[in-house]
C-alpha cells in the first residue's frame, strides 16, 4: 500500500507577521514601569534645559543675530520663542532614537532566553521575524514619542509660545512617524549584532552621552568646526533632527518673520539647524555665524533635501536588516 505524503503546512507570512508583532507589543507593554522610565528620559532632559541651558542658549543666539551692524537688535521674547521650539524639536528627534534603542531590549532578551530558538525551528521566514521586531519597535517608539510631543505642546502653551496651527500639528506628527521609522530601522540593525543585555546597556549609555551633541539636539551644529559639521552630516539622526526643527519652527518663522531683517532670518535658519550646512572647502577653519555659509564654502541643505536623504537612509537600513536577518534571529543561551 502506497504511503501518502504528509501535507505541507502553508504559512501565511502576513498573518505570522501580525501575530509576532502583537506578541512583541504585548510582552513589552506588560512592564508598565519600564515604559514609564523610558519616557522619563526626555522629560528629565527638558527639565535640565529649563533650569540650566535655556538662558545659555538665548545668549548664544542673541550674540549671533544682534552682531550684524546696521540692523536693530531683536527682543529676547521673540528669540526665546525660536530657542524653545529649537530645543524641544531636537529633544523629540533624540527621543525617537533613544526610545527605539531601549525598546530593542526585547530582541536581546529573546536571544538570551532562547526564544529565538523557537522562531528558528518553526517554518517562519527569518525576514518576517526581523521586520516584526522592527514594526513593533516602530509602534512602541511612536506611541511614547507621541506622549512626549504632547508634553512639548503643553510647555509651549504654558510659556505663551504656541504658534502652531492644526496643519503644523499634523506636520509634526507626520515627521515624527517618518523619523521614527528611520530610527527603528537603524536601531534594529544595530541590535541584530548584540547578543547580551549588558552589551546593549553599554551601547545605550554611549549613545545617551554622545548622540545628543552629534546630531545637534543639545548644541547647534553651527557652533561646531566645519569639518565636524561635515562628519555629523552622515549621521541619520542629524537630518531627522533638522526635519523636526522645520516642523516646529515653520509657523513661528512665518508669524514672527516680519520682525527680522532678511539677513537676520537667513542667519537664524542656519544657526538653529532649520537648514544644515555641508562645507566643501576651507573645512579646517572656524565658522563665522554672521557671514553667509555659502561665502564660507558651505552648501545649504534645505528641509526638502533632508527628507530625501532620510528616505535614502531608511531604505538602506531596511535593506541591511534583510541581509542581517540571521543575526536578528540568532539564538544566544546563557
Amino acid at each position: 500500500m502506497e504511503m501518502s505524503k504528509p501535507k505541507k503546512v502553508r504559512v501565511r507570512n502576513h498573518e505570522v507577521f501580525f501575530q509576532l508583532t502583537k506578541r512583541n507589543f504585548l510582552v513589552f507593554t506588560r512592564n508598565k514601569m519600564r515604559m514609564f522610565f523610558t519616557l522619563m528620559v526626555p522629560i528629565i532632559i527638558l527639565i535640565i534645559y529649563i533650569l540650566f541651558l535655556r538662558s545659555l542658549e538665548l545668549s548664544s543666539i542673541r550674540e549671533a543675530i544682534n552682531s550684524i551692524e546696521g540692523i536693530p537688535p531683536i527682543d529676547d521674547k521673540t528669540l526665546m520663542v525660536f530657542m524653545d521650539s529649537w530645543f524641544l524639536s531636537g529633544n523629540v528627534a533624540l527621543c525617537s532614537i533613544s526610545i527605539s534603542l531601549q525598546t530593542n531590549n526585547l530582541i536581546i532578551n529573546d536571544k538570551e532566553n532562547g526564544i529565538n530558538r523557537d522562531f528558528a525551528s518553526a517554518p517562519i521566514h527569518k525576514t518576517v521575524v526581523t521586520f516584526a521586531y522592527m514594526f513593533f519597535n516602530f509602534l512602541i517608539t511612536l506611541l511614547l514619542c507621541f506622549c512626549f510631543v504632547c508634553v512639548t505642546f503643553i510647555f509651549l502653551a504654558a510659556m505663551n509660545e504656541f504658534y502652531l496651527n492644526a496643519l503644523d500639528v499634523l506636520i509634526i506628527f507626520g515627521v515624527l512617524a517618518f523619523i521614527t521609522l528611520n530610527a527603528s530601522a537603524f536601531t534594529t540593525l544595530v541590535c541584530s549584532f548584540i547578543d547580551t543585555d549588558a552589551t546593549l546597556a553599554s551601547v545605550i549609555a554611549v549613545v545617551s552621552a554622545c548622540l545628543g551633541f552629534l546630531i545637534g539636539s543639545f548644541m547647534p551644529l553651527s557652533l561646531m568646526p566645519k569639518l565636524m559639521q561635515d562628519i555629523v552630516f552622515f549621521i541619520p539622526g542629524t537630518h531627522a533632527t533638522a526635519l523636526m526643527r522645520y516642523a516646529y519652527l515653520k509657523s513661528p518663522l512665518e508669524i514672527l518673520g516680519n520682525q527680522f531683517n532678511p539677513t537676520q532670518l537667513s542667519i537664524l535658519k542656519n544657526q538653529v539647524g532649520y537648514n544644515l550646512i555641508f562645507y566643501i572647502r576651507d573645512m579646517m577653519t572656524s565658522v563665522d555665524l554672521s557671514v553667509d555659509p555659502i561665502l564660507q564654502g558651505g552648501a545649504v541643505i534645505t528641509p526638502d533635501i533632508q527628507a530625501y536623504i532620510t528616505t535614502g537612509f531608511t531604505c538602506g537600513f531596511m535593506g541591511l536588516n534583510f541581509l542581517s536577518r540571521k543575526n536578528t534571529v540568532k539564538t544566544y543561551i546563557k
